[in-house]
């Protein structure tokens, strides 16, 4: 039985210092995402104290925008890939990120 411990021993303490590791890690990935969280929430006020109305997606093309109000997301991707001539990822990311704020809008 003695014969075993010293590699499970090891063991655990390779997955201790690797857990350790990570959660260090993500608490720094945590501070950054919290830190533009309120970049972003500042120049959010900045421009609705200057009167500025900031939306990156009205010149969506309008069929896009009709298949996402109707709950469509492929087909909106599907006519901004057809429209803009994007690749899938790209117009994937630009309209979950204008289903994103439309939703956000909403609240």
């Amino acid at each position: 039985m003695s014969e075993f411990m010293p590699p499970f021993i090891a063991l655990f303490i390779l997955l201790v210092i690797g857990f350790s590791m990570i959660r260090i890690v993500l608490a720094g990935v945590d501070r950054r995402v919290r830190a533009l969280w309120q970049i972003e929430a500042k120049v959010d006020l900045l421009l609705q104290h200057a009167h500025i109305a900031f939306d990156p997606y009205r010149s969506l093309p309008a069929g896009v925008m009709d298949a996402m109000r109707q709950g469509e997301r492929v087909r909106a991707i599907k006519l901004y890939r057809d429209a803009s001539g994007a690749e899938l990822k790209k117009a994937v990311d630009v309209v979950d990120e204008a289903l994103r704020r439309d939703t956000g809008r909403a609240q």
